[in-house]
């Protein structure tokens, strides 16, 4: 407990009901709760509690398999009132069992120790009840007593007439964890194997093997692709450059999924780390083969995206954006500063697919032209402009920026089609929007401007969607347009460069709404004619009805 004084819980059954009681000095009386019967009408194999902030937390383990939890809050009552206990659904066990025990490890981690019928052998399983999903687990030959303790990060087993002491630690609860694979992976192994029958005097028995790794004990033929990447992580810190290609290519030949993805995102974290130690240390080719697989994801290597910014690598950031369904808002703002500030000459490099944008991006060839000459004017007596040193960021022309909103794209076509990956992303707009208030003011006007001209290129061609892979849709460009102008918008009223643009933006969408307006009128009016329509009539009389639209 927080104040380190002692509290007895203990459980009893009376037929049909379970009744939990709860002890502590500094109260005078004993509390009991009753537990509401299971409705399979199982019962309680046993229970584990921890004690935080005067809360009493239980996980109890049913016979049925069902793992439940309860909270119990303490305070001193002088009416001894019988309460019944909330209970809710934590997890399910494979099998049902007849004995039992279970223990809190962590605040997300759970052991039970029950027999399983169908391969007669008792198993050990460590559970993330954050994720429900079975961590780790190891069978047993000879029958336990079905018996844990955990104390200094160790858990206790009596086995046979011996102790069995595994050491275990509990990662912070997280995607990646319950995927199988953090930053750091730990495995539990057993220290030591108390032999009972020295203690009273035996004879010597032969020396007790040690407990195997919970990892390599499964009996199936994947084990060894599970501890594979974990032997060639060595290689991986050492090996020359040249080397860590065919290295990558050995670990992604696992054909399960869940070992394969343990295999990738262990060698791409091993990667990441040796790169932090070595700056000159970069295999790009080695991270395009790992992200290809489809296995990983950002919560198995969070770093990745830091580091392809760090290393201006816009070819490798395009395919996080394709590859990670998890990528967080933040991260995602961070892809797009970076498009927008890195330098014509590192575009340039890189290995970007620019087919399906070539049909609609329209770049002014006289701009182009003068961006090269910028970037190819020499440098005398070490003396550099400050727009041509800093050649890492995008400096906005103010020329150019007076003659936005015309035919011709604010950006490159490369430039475009890496904006285009952060357009088609996923994103919270609750989450987002505070990111985007940290752009510099000629990245949101830059950005604005191009998003200006994406949506003139939905309207003057008449389509929902824009040609190529990521099928970019007006939809999504207006969405962006809202977020821009609700993050940046007291920016953007008090730049001066800004002031044209803004103001053809406006006029522009006055127009829309206007010609939106009249159809809006003529489908109304349209609507009605059916209504004015008389049923014919059998005579030869005739009428002529003129409807007046406008």
């Amino acid at each position: 407990m927080d104040d380190e004084q002692p509290m007895l819980i203990f459980i009893t059954e009376k037929h049909p009901d379970w009744f939990v009681y709860t002890r502590h000095p500094a109260f005078s009386t004993c509390e009991r709760w009753r537990l509401p019967p299971a409705a399979d009408c199982s019962k309680v194999l046993d229970f584990s509690a921890v004690i935080k902030n005067k809360m009493v937390s239980m996980v109890l383990l049913y016979s049925s398999g069902h793992v439940c939890q309860s909270e119990i809050l303490l305070a001193s009552s002088e009416q001894n009132v019988e309460a019944e206990l909330l209970v809710s659904p934590l997890l399910q066990l494979p099998e049902p069992a007849d004995t039992g025990a279970l223990i809190i490890l962590d605040d997300s981690y759970i052991a039970t120790l029950t027999p399983s019928p169908a391969r007669k052998k008792d198993c050990l399983c460590i559970w993330n009840t954050s994720f429900q999903t079975l961590q780790d687990c190891k069978e047993f030959a000879q029958k336990t007593w079905t018996q844990l303790w955990t104390y200094d990060s160790k858990l206790f087993i009596p086995h046979a007439n011996s102790l069995l002491v595994l050491r275990y630690a509990c990662q912070q609860s997280c995607l990646a964890s319950a995927l199988g694979k953090g930053k750091e992976t730990q495995k539990s192994e057993a220290v030591s194997i108390m032999n009972w029958g020295e203690l009273i005097g035996s004879p010597k028995q032969s020396e007790p093997t040690p407990a195997k790794n919970p990892h390599s004990v499964k009996e199936t033929p994947s084990s060894s692709e599970m501890s594979f990447p974990l032997e060639i992580l060595p290689d991986i810190q050492m090996a020359p450059e040249s080397q860590i290609p065919s290295l990558v290519q050995r670990a992604s030949m696992s054909r399960d999924l869940v070992h394969l993805q343990v295999a990738i995102s262990s060698i791409a974290q091993g990667l990441i780390t040796r790169c932090k130690k070595e700056p000159k240390f970069y295999p790009q080719s080695s991270f395009i083969k790992l992200l290809e697989s489809g296995t990983l994801s950002y919560s198995l290597c969070p770093d990745l995206i830091t580091l392809c910014v760090e290393k201006q690598d816009v070819q490798l950031l395009q395919l996080c954006l394709e590859q990670f369904v998890d990528l967080p808002e933040d991260m995602l703002c961070l892809c797009l500063k970076t498009f927008l500030s890195v330098g014509e000459a590192i575009l340039s490099k890189a290995n970007l697919n620019t087919k399906s944008a070539a049909s609609y991006i329209e770049e002014d060839e006289r701009r182009k032209k003068a961006m090269k000459m910028e970037t190819a004017r020499p440098v005398q007596n070490g003396f550099s402009h400050p727009i041509v040193d800093n050649c890492g960021v995008q400096v906005l022309n103010k020329r150019r920026i007076h003659k936005t909103g015309g035919q011709f794209s604010p950006v490159t076509i490369r430039r475009a089609v890496l904006l285009n990956s952060v357009l088609t992303c996923p994103f919270s707009e609750t989450f987002l929007l505070p990111h985007l208030k940290d752009l510099a003011s000629d990245q949101a006007i830059l950005f604005l401007d191009y998003l200006f001209y994406l949506y003139k290129k939905c309207n003057d061609n008449f389509v929902l969607s824009l040609p190529g892979q990521e099928r970019l849709s007006v939809m999504q460009v207006l969405d962006w347009l809202n977020i821009i102008l609700d993050a940046n918008f007291t920016v953007l009223v008090l730049t001066p460069e800004a002031k044209n643009l803004v103001r053809s933006l406006q006029k522009y969408m006055k127009s829309q709404m206007s010609f939106f307006s009249e159809l809006n009128k003529v489908e109304g009016s349209l609507a009605e004619i059916p209504k004015f329509r008389k049923p014919t009539q059998s005579c030869n009389r005739y009428s002529i009805e003129v409807l007046t639209l406008y």
